[in-house]
């Protein structure tokens, strides 16, 4: 999925939500986003492209320090992966 909550309004958006939830019960999803928050909610890991290389950050999403890993890798403060 491509940015599947962009442009929808709030409460569509809840529901897309909970769908994302039960459909990935059993399966695989690929999200793409820029909602850091969508994908913290959703996902299970979490790979940012920046500058044509991946970092994942596997266990990150349970960590305090996430969004400040995130965005030192943003701005090329971190080792890329």
């Amino acid at each position: 999925l491509d940015e599947p909550l962009t442009a929808i309004d709030i409460l569509a958006s809840e529901e897309i939500k909970e769908m994302l939830m039960e459909l990935r019960k059993g399966r695989i999803l690929i999200l793409s986003t820029h909602i850091i928050q969508l994908a913290k909610d959703i996902c299970d890991d979490i790979v940012l492209l920046n500058n044509g290389k991946l970092r994942h950050f596997e266990t990150a999403l349970n960590c305090e320090s996430f969004d400040q890993s995130l965005l030192e890798a943003l701005r090329g403060d971190a080792d890329v992966d």
